[in-house]
């Protein structure tokens, strides 16, 4: 009877060890739900969270995202998520505005990188964006995250050129930035070279969200420009690159 009883005890513990793994697994698993919450003039109501909202969002782990006030004067009827990171394939998700979150599932790791955008699609036409936002999070296994991203206005109508140093001269969307970033790829070097610049050593018009910045000291006759404004710890998304443009 015992060498019967000890087998029995044996496949007991095999089969606990076995169902312990599987449960361990599905616990863990290799992907987590993020929630992005945001706030924009198409909404006529700002987001209150939910109960279940709130739950989730006292159990969450990690930096939480605070909404900043709706953008203003342009018609918003699109939203993007870009998110990459290391060992992850790229993920693009297009949602309605109006809906007030994107909720989607992205492979757990360090360095996600979340760039949102908000802007309007027309049929037939390119898409205009007037807002963003740039991210990054680490995502635990089958953990739910909300984030709440402040909207940057994007820059645009970017004009460089070198004439008496490097002079530049843009557009921006919502509020006055609190810090500007501007990176210089030059054609000899192959990488961006990143100037970050306070308001107070800019021209700004804020009516008209114009920005300038010059700089007579500077060599470069050559390269490409790209900008994002910041708003406090919030980054926005830089610009397509442009052409400098040489006026000897």
């Amino acid at each position: 009877m015992k060498p019967k009883l000890a087998r029995t005890f044996s496949l007991m513990a095999i089969s606990l060890l076995v169902l312990s793994a599987g449960f361990t697994g599905c616990a863990g698993g290799d992907s987590a739900t993020v929630r992005i919450h945001f706030s924009l003039p198409s909404n006529e109501i700002a987001y209150r969270p939910t109960i279940i909202d709130r739950v989730l969002s006292f159990f969450t782990v990690g930096t939480m995202l605070h909404a900043g006030p709706p953008p203003e004067d342009e018609e918003i009827n699109i939203i993007r998520v870009t998110v990459s990171g290391p060992d992850m394939d790229t993920i693009t998700v297009d949602g309605d505005p109006s809906t007030g979150y994107i909720e989607l599932e992205v492979p757990s790791g360090h360095n996600r990188k979340f760039e949102i955008r908000a802007g309007n699609r027309v049929e037939g036409e390119p898409d205009n964006w007037y807002y963003g936002n740039e991210t990054k999070v680490s995502l635990a296994g089958g953990e739910t995250k909300i984030l709440r991203p402040v909207m940057v206005g994007m820059v645009h109508n970017i004009y460089p050129s070198s004439s008496n140093g490097l002079n530049i001269s843009w557009s921006y969307y919502g509020k006055k930035p609190t810090q500007v970033i501007i990176q210089i790829l030059l054609s000899e070097s192959g990488h961006w070279e990143t100037l970050s610049i306070k308001p107070e050593n800019l021209d700004i018009a804020e009516d008209d969200k114009y920005c300038s910045y010059n700089d007579i000291s500077s060599t470069i006759d050559s390269g490409y420009v790209r900008i994002k404004h910041m708003i406090g710890d919030s980054s926005g998304l830089f610009s397509e690159p442009v052409e400098i443009q040489y006026n000897p």
